[in-house]
């Protein structure tokens, strides 16, 4: 039994020491502030459909996706601010909200999308 503890203390000692050379690895800063690559998944109330926000131009920006293709449409083109968030209306309006000039007073937008051929194509959006 001795033995065992032995064996067993050892090979936990070794197993630990090899994790922690790995733990230890440093994670660039830079990884905590950038954009992911898509967050924010929403699914179309027709179930067809889904938004996601992106990068664009360092940007966070909205981006619908039809279900099964490897589409795209991208809905919005800030440059300026990220988008802080949206939802899908209902199965043709899409509400999101920016803070346009930094002080962190959020705007409500919206864009209605008209489907032709399998392909959405949205409205410019406007301000609610």
């Amino acid at each position: 039994m001795k033995a065992f503890k032995r064996i067993f203390a050892a090979a936990t000692l070794l197993v630990t020491t090899g994790l922690a050379s790995e733990v230890n690895a440093q994670v660039p800063l830079e990884d905590f502030f950038k954009n992911p690559e898509k967050v924010g998944y929403q699914i179309s109330p027709d179930g067809k459909y889904f938004s996601y926000m992106a990068p664009y131009e360092n940007r966070l920006n909205l981006f619908v996706q039809e279900i099964g293709s490897d589409k795209t449409t991208r809905i919005t083109s800030e440059t300026a601010r990220n988008l802080a968030g949206s939802m899908w209306a209902n199965g043709h309006r899409i509400l999101y909200i920016k803070d346009t000039a930094g002080d962190e007073n959020y705007q409500l937008y919206q864009t209605v999308a008209s489907y032709r051929a399998y392909s959405p194509s949205f409205s410019k959006p406007r301000r609610v």
